[in-house]
């Protein structure tokens, strides 16, 4: 049986799949195309004197019989199933009766949309679905979405048939119902998952198939505003508006009213992690690989207006990608209401850090946007605030000085700002974000400890949300001691950051590649787009060289395009996209050593805080070629095994080596590695040539009896000044082992490279 898909959220259109040959068909008459779609969506058979009334109200049963007879013919013959066996048919005729074959050769748009909506209807409590049954969900309503086009039957009708109409209009309100329902969900859990590049195109589909629903322009009002759009949020409130005056002459609702006037007020969210740029390539502008996290920092601010008082820590190594996470999440919070704070710790050489510095931060810029402080404290407190905020006194210069006692003082200053925490958490939800807490100094620390018990114990919806540097090991016991309690006192989740998984970093790509941005925009939740066949091997490197570490990514791309060695090429839409088809397994042979200097200098500072000890142990680990044991580490750094011991333990904890335990093997043997490529070539870089000689030298000498792969010992004996003779040996080894398994280019190779060391040798 051929294929029968009809297109009808829309124009309609009626689309005929035979022998692998796709055609839009041109039906003769509105009527035909009419009864077909009846028949298509009503399913079941129905009696031709219905269908006669249906559509030929003003006919009597003779001439009602004929014209639909006629109608049928017509309808067969555009089918093409005059000569074919009736089970083979999409249409089912009966002497009495008609009806469409509802099979697997049968599509249409509204059926995958009412499928949609009937898996949501099935679940009663489909907002508070996670995981793997959301994503299935997601990527159900999404792909249903996509098919939209316009209303039902847009532009179709057909004025002499009044019972068509009706039935039309019933189906046409059904579903915009059903499309409100599903429209609405996604892009709520979009924006729940941080896609709000994805949950803007949903919004906007929305507002474009049912401009009356206000909800619908709300929604698209803050997502504009969540990425700092407030004139696009603005504009479709003016949209919206000039609309339900022109249509329906009546004004906006108002929470649409007051929804306009605060995004008009609202400042906008704290600035928003830089974006890098090269050209008119934005290599970072999705946030790509944390949906999960996300979401979690939603739940969190959801739960504080219930719950009161909530922790959130998000740990990973610097460039993980955690500030980027939380100043997406922030211009979302604010969007749905919050008021936002955010304040940043700053690096010291030393611990002599200035008091209150992460607090001062955070408060001066919200301080700055408040028009009355006086109406959130009285003057007592405004005092006491000034000691930190002594601009308070320019606005405020009868203030009185505060107490001098330095117990009493600190008590007072504490609870002035406690007390402005909650002023400010009575007219709305409050977010407040520290970056980098690791820095606090020990002021802060203090100050903070008060205050979040006052609002924790008052059950304020205050939303704390903290990023902590894991790449620092800190020796500090105070801190760590502090940060115990931290957790102990309050409800806290604490969130670690991974990298990205290679799946991400492909999407990534595909991304940048431009696939195109509506594919983007609309890819299905957790769907990813296959990667083109030239770009595959570029992923599987930037994976091999990053191991997922967002800022990674984003400076070799940077590098590469700068250098000239990536080319962007511009679109016919505006965009530009990355030309991913001129990569060669050459081009990217020659890009192993490529390290941007800022992942260098970070990866180095990283370096700098190790131990004298810890430093020789990972300078021996990066002369290895690949994972290594314990005992070869220690034997080739020439340290005892006590010593190696503790400076083992110090890069583990620094995140700089990775343990590994094979539980398939019956030893269930430990091995070592580094997390990234990138991280082993900087220390390697940063080893002089001297110790590395020093260090191949002893690689090969624990190694050559174990029975690994020449080519490493020769690699190690080239590396550590041996004669050409003896290195010449160990190539023409690694020629024999390659031609045992057929590796001919890589034997000869090898043969080649001991040939020409014996041509050199004395």
């Amino acid at each position: 049986m051929s294929q029968l898909y009809l297109s009808l959220l829309g124009s309609p259109e009626i689309r005929h799949r035979k022998q692998e040959q796709d055609q839009v068909l041109k039906l003769p008459t509105r009527k035909v195309l009419a009864l077909l779609i009846y028949l298509a969506l009503e399913g079941g058979m129905h009696p031709r004197e219905k269908l006669i009334a249906l559509l030929w109200p003003d006919s009597d049963e003779a001439q009602g019989r004929t014209i639909l007879r006629r109608t049928l013919a017509l309808l067969r013959e555009v089918l093409e199933e005059t000569a074919v066996a009736p089970l083979e048919t999409h249409l089912i005729v009966q002497r009495n009766a008609l009806g469409v074959r509802q099979s697997s050769s049968l599509e249409s748009d509204v059926y995958v949309l009412n499928a949609a909506f009937a898996s949501i209807r099935a679940r009663p409590i489909v907002d508070k679905l996670q995981g793997e049954e959301r994503r299935a969900l997601m990527t159900q309503v999404q792909e249903a979405l996509q098919l939209v086009r316009g209303t039902f039957l847009e532009d179709f009708t057909l004025p002499d048939a009044p019972a068509f109409e009706t039935w039309m209009s019933t189906q046409r309100e059904a579903i915009r119902r059903r499309l409100n329902v599903l429209s609405d969900l996604l892009s709520t859990w979009q924006m729940e998952a941080g896609e709000l590049t994805a949950a803007i195109a949903t919004a906007t589909r929305w507002v474009e198939t049912d401009p009356s629903n206000e909800e619908a322009a709300r929604r698209l009002m803050q997502l504009f505003f969540s990425i700092g759009k407030r004139d696009e949020a603005l504009y479709v409130y003016e949209t919206t508006r000039a609309w339900l005056r022109r249509e329906l002459d009546v004004e906006p609702a108002p929470e649409t009213l007051a929804l306009a006037e605060r995004l008009r007020r609202e400042p906008l969210a704290p600035q928003r992690a830089q974006r890098q740029q090269v050209g008119a390539l934005q290599l970072d502008g999705l946030l790509i690989g944390r949906a999960e996290e996300y979401a979690s920092l939603v739940e969190r601010y959801h739960r504080v207006q219930q719950e009161g008082l909530q922790l959130m820590l998000i740990e990973g190594e610097a460039g993980i990608g955690k500030t980027r996470l939380v100043t997406d999440f922030l211009g979302w919070a604010s969007a749905q209401g919050a008021d936002v704070l955010q304040g940043r710790a700053a690096v010291s050489v030393s611990n002599n850090r200035l008091p209150y510095q992460l607090l001062i931060d955070a408060l001066r810029r919200r301080m700055e946007r408040e028009n009355a402080p006086e109406d959130l404290l009285s003057d007592i407190w405004l005092s006491e605030l000034a000691r930190i905020l002594p601009e308070l006194r320019e606005r405020y210069p009868d203030l009185a000085v505060p107490v001098v006692d330095e117990l009493v003082g600190q008590a007072q200053l504490f609870e002035a700002v406690a007390r402005l925490g909650q002023a400010w958490a009575a007219r709305r939800p409050l977010v407040i974000f520290f970056d980098d807490l690791q820095w606090t100094d020990m002021a802060s620390r203090d100050l903070l400890t008060y205050v979040l018990q006052q609002w924790r114990e008052k059950q304020l919806p205050i939303l704390l949300i903290a990023n902590v540097r894991t790449d620092l090991h800190s020796t500090q016991a105070d801190w760590q001691e502090w940060l115990f309690h931290l957790k102990y006192a309050l409800p806290t989740l604490t969130m670690p950051l991974a990298g990205l998984r290679f799946e991400d970093i492909a999407r990534w790509v595909q991304y940048l590649e431009g696939r195109t941005a509506r594919q983007e925009k609309e890819a299905p939740a957790g769907k990813v787009l296959a990667t083109s066949i030239t770009a595959a091997p570029f992923v599987h490197w930037l994976f091999s060289k990053t191991r997922g570490q967002p800022l990674y990514i984003t400076e070799i791309l940077r590098v590469l395009l700068e250098r000239e060695m990536l080319r962007a090429l511009p679109r016919s839409d505006g965009t530009w996209a990355i030309d991913t088809a001129s990569i060669t397994l050459s081009d990217i042979a020659q890009w192993q050593h490529v390290l941007p200097e800022k992942i260098h200098d970070i990866i180095s500072m990283r370096l700098v805080r190790l131990s004298p000890t810890a430093k020789i142990l990972l300078s021996a680990a990066a002369e290895l070629c690949s994972d290594f044991t314990f005992e070869l580490l220690y034997q080739v750094a020439e340290l005892s095994s006590n010593d190696a011991l503790l400076a083992l333990d110090e890069l583990i904890s620094h995140r700089l080596l990775i343990e590994q335990i094979d539980s398939a093997s019956e030893e269930e043997a430990v091995t070592y590695v580094f997390p990234h490529a990138t991280l082993r070539e900087v220390v390697y870089i940063e080893t002089s040539e001297s110790r590395r000689r020093v260090l191949h030298g002893r690689a090969l000498d624990h190694l050559q009896d174990t029975g690994i792969p020449a080519a490493f010992l020769a690699y190690y004996a080239q590396g550590s000044g041996r004669s050409h003779q003896e290195v010449a040996h160990w190539y023409q080894k690694a020629g024999d082992e390659a031609r045992q398994v057929f590796a001919i280019q890589q034997s000869r190779f090898y043969c080649e490279q001991a040939r020409s060391l014996l041509a050199k040798a004395p």
